[in-house]
């Protein structure tokens, strides 16, 4: 099915970011507040981990399960096929802050990014020979290949955050970067053509916030 023969497939998509947001915020909230509302927060904590699913669905649709195995798996045939189904829509809302639900959206890129990092970090390396088993090699091609996809995404979101002067947003966005090791790719953004001086002192400020100075 492609998103043609979905009505408002944006609506719906921003319908299951704030459903997706709102599961979450009250999942955490219950754990917080005590074992006794464990099994309630649990109950909040699978809505939200399904909608999640249902959103990574669409983001990649298309694009078969063990195609993420291979580190070369980015290629033009790729990418139209991405650009044909969710990823296009995604990729343009990211640079589109009149999304209803824009400031959720960023957060779940950033969400899906960690997950496949997390997944990567998980599968390790064998404890003994320390070398990379199976398991690792295919969890880092799949990393590495979302991670090339999603980041142009983030970096658009940044340089609305920057225009919008919105610093929170700018600072979640670089925080999510760090969360997965990409320093060197949260770099380049304070080199982007779209930002004038002062939006770059600005993004170089939150960007020194989260990683510091450059040694």
């Amino acid at each position: 099915m492609s998103l043609d023969e979905i009505k408002n497939p944006e609506d719906e998509l921003a319908v299951s970011l704030l459903g997706w947001e709102i599961a979450n915020e009250k999942a955490l909230g219950l754990w917080r507040d005590g074992k006794s509302l464990t099994d309630l927060g649990d109950q909040w904590d699978a809505t939200a981990f399904d909608l999640h699913n249902n959103i990574d669905s669409l983001l990649w649709h298309g694009i078969p399960r063990d195609a993420w195995d291979h580190p070369d798996m980015i290629n033009g045939e790729t990418i139209e096929i991405l650009k044909e189904h969710g990823y296009g829509m995604v990729n343009r809302l990211m640079g589109n802050d009149a999304f209803p639900a824009h400031a959720q959206l960023v957060k779940y890129v950033n969400y899906n990014l960690w997950l496949s990092w997390r997944h990567m970090i998980l599968s390790g390396n064998d404890d003994l020979s320390n070398t990379e088993t199976p398991n690792y090699m295919r969890a880092k091609a799949e990393f590495t290949n979302k991670k090339a996809l999603l980041v142009p995404m983030l970096q658009d979101a940044s340089v609305l955050a920057t225009k919008g002067s919105r610093k929170d947003e700018m600072r979640n966005i670089f925080e999510g970067l760090l969360n997965v090791e990409a320093r060197d790719e949260a770099s380049k953004f304070l080199f982007d053509a779209r930002v004038n001086n002062d939006e770059r002192l600005a993004m170089a400020v939150e960007h020194i916030n989260v990683f510091g100075l450059v040694p």
